[in-house]
């Protein structure tokens, strides 16, 4: 995520504009005709997957606005997961979205997100 920000840290690094030419890459393989799936993680946690509650949105929303200021992070086992789900289910095919997790239940019970319907919230091009 962070596409959108020209100031984002990630651009500033070397003046190399990272975000900006990954932006730029996104929009050719969606102009290509190839069908793909762009998935834009939060920062990465190195916690177990399956304990937090998915979100997705577009163009840097759950960075600039997360829901009740939750972290805009995401276990790097949650994003796997999204990656086989999304060659698995249609609703995913030419889509790119913006993902991060609420914080994992006090409890420490798995959360059963519905990836069909997460990929359904969804839309294709950037």
């Amino acid at each position: 995520m962070g596409g959108t920000d020209e100031n984002h840290p990630l651009n500033k690094i070397g003046n190399a504009n990272i975000l900006i030419w990954k932006r730029k890459a996104e929009q050719y393989l969606i102009d290509s005709g190839i069908d793909y799936t762009i998935i834009r993680a939060g920062g990465l946690l190195n916690e177990p997957g399956g304990k937090r509650e998915l979100l997705v949105s577009k163009n840097d929303e759950l960075l600039k606005n997360p829901p009740d200021g939750i972290p805009t992070s995401i276990p790097r086992e949650d994003v796997a997961e999204l990656v086989v789900q999304s060659l698995q289910i249609n609703e995913a095919k030419n889509k790119a979205f913006d993902t991060i997790s609420k914080p994992a239940s006090e409890s420490g019970e798995n959360v059963k997100n519905d990836f069909v319907n997460l990929f359904k919230q969804t839309t294709p091009g950037l």
